[in-house]
């Protein structure tokens, strides 16, 4: 609200008043920001006073970024922040409490909530905000995540969030509330959590809701001593962000109702004189402070009149100030501005972050976003290759299964009332997803194993796609996994003639995977990890599974074997995969080939497994892998696992040969396990054995020379294959096993 005065000829005095806050923390990036400017700039920077240099690709104050919620108060006259694009650099900004807040049994908690609406969903993981036991940027020691499905993640004291997720935010504003929570002088039980649009707005800590999800994982502090907006440089998206709370209560970051304004202050005199402007009055915000502005015409926008001073009310509200002046400027007008500035006149669109260049995989999303500032509203056109309007209309262009026909030139034009601006050009590039190569060994046999070769390109970022391509659908398909997808609870499936590939080093599916009575599958570049045992309790399990190519994967945590291949599965090639544990679960038994001794009726003839170049290593214990009835082929491997019981065991009915592999530090490199049937068969040559060790104290475990005679199907394998010389595997096999390596580097 404006309210004007004419007073002493030319003397214009307007006076505006915003929200008063009585929380310990309240930011509405109030109207004295100024528009378009980085946060922790000149106007917002006695607030955000820490954190990152405010270069390119910091937030934003931004009028359109302006939220609301229903049922919460709320300023109805404030900026928001924008967040967008991927910066150059990380850019956090933050606030610093005086004095830190610490974290015990006197004061056991700290909440903060804001207000949030994703433009663009995320490209990637990335952090939103985070509190932190430091005044500078850094690890959070809480924070909140978002991810590509637009989900939201909490992280405890790292950079790695939790797995578990929020519901995704559909369009619109949300209110996110974040608590960090002592628990006990217990280490390491602090409690993290989020809710989402949460009911019980306003209750006292007896009345606070259920969260939506929690975590504990993670170290303790025992003070915090700044929040933090982030946005850093590790993925693009746009997003709104306004209303930001920080309290010790719950009713302290949800207040209900509307937010009320101050009563006008009073002004009793007002004179402007040839070397003076005297101005004093009562009703203002006890210790807030007032800007005196003036202009020589008073229809200047008024982000353009001068500042003359910078005056505070005392401690009742009331002002008594005098302000030297020029004699020339005794004909100024003269303005009040009380924690604001007054509303400007209609400003025509400027560009504020222009959309940047991209390069996707074929059958990959992408995602052009342009921020612009200007009167509302605002109005957007993209156009492709200069001439093709496209069908968007809001900030953000998304293309959506890339293919090379979207590959050009991309721009945006902003229009209002009042006129127009025009984006910069992002160019869009469309690349084929990494070639694998092609399996050698068993799976190379039977017909050859190409999965979805042939198939559309597709790139699943959540359960729901995942399990559409990969078990709804018939093939053939290339099913490319972006980022974590968490299975669920139970068993999740993939049927025939697929291939699933993860795009860069971090596509994770947490859970367990299992390919059952399926043919012709791929998978490659993905870390799987089940430490939960759902399902089966394995990261992937193949039964009675036919030509299957298991290739460049990372197996962790996984909760009874990290692969499973049983039930007459066959023509089988796992290479390049890496195995290992960060605790020992007493079961960390890597891979079961064949799973019972009276399976014989499924299992002989079939279990026909190549292994090569693969790498077993931290508290890998047993399994790598134990056979039953199966016929493998090791070569190349690396066995670096201190502490284990044994390597490979050829259990009754099977035949395994190992060549030119690579044994460090272990016990029992190959053993016969004696129980039913004929005694499993064991021929060793060219192997290398560093500190071996064997001991056992099981009666069926038996040592042996590794000369056995074998059989038809591996004396020779039925294959072409040039193995390295032993002496190199360490070297090939650290540089080259799991995510992220040989064609998948990035």
């Amino acid at each position: 609200m404006i309210k004007s005065v004419l007073v002493a000829g030319c003397v214009l005095f307007l006076i505006q008043s915003t929200q008063a806050a009585t929380l310990p923390f309240y930011e509405s990036f109030p109207t004295t920001y100024a528009e378009g400017e980085r946060l922790g700039g000149a106007t917002s920077g006695a607030n955000w006073d820490t954190g990152n240099g405010t270069g390119t690709g910091s937030a934003t104050n931004t009028i359109n970024a302006a939220l609301s919620y229903s049922g919460l108060a709320t300023s109805s006259s404030s900026r928001g922040i924008l967040l967008t694009g991927t910066p150059s650099s990380n850019r956090d900004r933050g606030v610093t409490f005086s004095p830190a807040q610490p974290i015990g049994a006197a004061s056991p908690t700290l909440y903060v909530s804001f207000l949030l609406n994703v433009q663009t969903p995320s490209s990637a993981t990335r952090g939103l905000a985070y509190f932190r036991n430091s005044t500078s940027s850094g690890t959070p020691s809480a924070g909140i995540y978002i991810n590509s499905s637009s989900q939201l993640q909490l992280v405890k004291s790292g950079t790695t969030p939790a797995a578990d997720t929020s519901p995704a935010l559909n369009p619109g504003t949300h209110l996110v509330v974040m608590r960090y929570k002592w628990t006990s002088a217990t280490s390491s039980d602090e409690e993290v959590s989020l809710w989402l649009n949460p009911i019980s707005l306003g209750a006292d800590e007896s009345g606070v809701p259920e969260p939506t999800i929690s975590t504990t994982d993670g170290s303790d502090v025992s003070t915090l001593n700044a929040f933090f907006i982030s946005q850093k440089t590790d993925a693009s998206g746009t997003f709104w962000m306004d209303e930001v709370r920080i309290a010790t209560t719950w009713s302290g970051v949800t207040p209900i109702g509307e937010v009320t304004l101050p009563s006008q202050p009073h002004i009793t005199q007002a004179v402007v004189t040839a070397g003076e402007i005297i101005l004093s009055g009562t009703n203002g915000v006890p210790g807030g402070s007032f800007l005196v502005l003036s202009s020589h015409d008073v229809n200047l926008p008024f982000a353009e009149w001068s500042v003359v001073a910078t005056n505070f009310f005392d401690e009742n509200g009331d002002f008594a100030f005098t302000n030297s002046v020029s004699p020339s400027d005794a004909k100024k007008f003269y303005i009040v501005s009380v924690e604001g500035a007054p509303p400007s006149t209609p400003v025509a669109p400027t560009i504020l972050t222009q959309p940047l260049s991209q390069t996707v995989l074929t059958g990959q999303n992408a995602t052009f976003s342009v921020g612009a500032s200007g009167t509302a509203p605002l109005s957007y056109r993209w156009y492709f290759n200069t001439n093709t309007l496209l069908a968007s209309s809001g900030n953000s262009l998304v293309i959506t299964n890339a293919q090379a026909s979207n590959a050009g030139n991309y721009f945006v034009i902003v229009t209002n009332d009042v006129g127009s601006a025009t984006s910069a050009v992002a160019t869009l590039t469309v690349t084929p997803p990494p070639v694998g190569g092609a399996p050698s060994g068993f799976a190379a046999l039977n017909g050859n194993t190409t999965g979805g070769a042939g198939g559309p390109i597709v790139t699943v970022t959540n359960f729901a796609q995942f399990d559409d391509y990969a078990r709804v659908r018939p093939g053939p398909y290339i099913i490319q996994v972006q980022g974590t997808i968490n299975l669920g609870t139970s068993n999740a499936r993939v049927t025939s003639n697929k291939t699933i590939v993860g795009l860069g080093t971090n596509a994770t599916l947490f859970g367990n995977l299992k390919a059952f009575g399926v043919t012709n599958i791929i998978v490659q570049n993905i870390t799987f990890t089940n430490p939960n045992k759902v399902g089966d309790g394995d990261g992937f399990t193949l039964d009675n599974a036919r030509n299957m190519w298991i290739d460049h994967c990372t197996f962790v945590d996984c909760g009874d074997g990290s692969m499973d291949i049983t039930h007459g599965s066959d023509w089988v090639t796992v290479s390049w995969c890496k195995f290992y544990y960060t605790f020992n679960s007493g079961h960390n038994f890597v891979n079961l080939v064949g799973h019972s001794d009276s399976n014989s009726s499924e299992d002989s003839g079939r279990l026909r497994v190549t292994f090569h170049h693969n790498w077993w290593g931290e508290l890998c214990i047993e399994r790598m892998p134990r056979v039953r009835f199966g016929r493998i082929h090791s070569y190349n491997n690396y066995f670096n696992s201190p502490g284990n019981n044994y390597c490979f065991r050829a259990a009754r009915d099977s035949e395994v040969l190992v060549e030119n592999n690579y044994f460090e530090n272990v016990k029992n490199a190959w053993e016969l396990y004696r129980t039913t049937g004929v005694d499993g068969k064991v021929y060793a040559t060219n192997n290398i054995h560093i500190n071996p060790s064997w001991s056992t104290t099981d009666p069926k475990s038996i040592q042996i020379p590794g000369t056995d005679i074998l059989g038809s199907v591996l004396n020779p394998p039925p294959y072409g294959y040039a193995p390295d010389d032993a002496s190199s595997v360490p070297t090939l096999v650290i540089d080259g096993a799991g995510v992220g390596k040989g064609p998948f580097a990035p």
